[in-house]
């Protein structure tokens, strides 16, 4: 248990650099090239959690594909109609590297909200005792049994 919690803070703090160097420390167009280079690797790693892992990391993952498959053809969509903007000027400034690093921040907030939205699904059909207790709720559009034999 306490070795997956440090595996989890490694991977978390290696993700947390890479991000905060991607979005903070790196020129314009290094920080471009970086995010088009996750965007197009992000389906792989997506694919490959579906395949090799189970419960809540596989479900995440099947999450993920959903928003995760689009997340490269969303990015590089955006990227040249950005290129296309910025090259009418002339050259690429600090605020078109923003606007490609937002775009790529939503789009990997979405994806990662759907991966935790499925999670939370295979949780609730997980736990049979809670999907059992919310099945004997009695329904608003079926009559409660008092009233049917009455």
């Amino acid at each position: 248990m306490i070795r997956a919690l440090l595996k989890f803070a490694l991977a978390a703090a290696v993700a947390a650099g890479v991000g905060c160097t991607l979005f903070f420390w790196l020129p314009g167009w290094y920080a471009v090239a970086g995010l088009t280079l996750v965007a197009m690797l992000a389906p792989a790693a997506i694919v490959s959690g579906i395949v090799f892992a189970r419960g809540p990391a596989q479900a995440f993952c099947i999450g993920c594909a959903a928003t995760g498959g689009a997340l490269p053809m969303a990015y590089v969509y955006f990227s040249l109609s950005m290129l296309n903007l910025s090259t009418a000027v002339g050259q690429i400034d600090e605020q078109t590297t923003r606007a490609f690093q937002v775009a790529f921040a939503v789009l990997l907030v979405i994806t990662l909200g759907s991966g935790l939205v499925a999670m939370g699904v295979w949780r609730l059909a997980a736990h049979p005792a809670a999907t059992a207790k919310m099945a004997a709720r009695p329904r608003i559009h079926e009559p409660v049994a008092e009233s049917a034999a009455a």
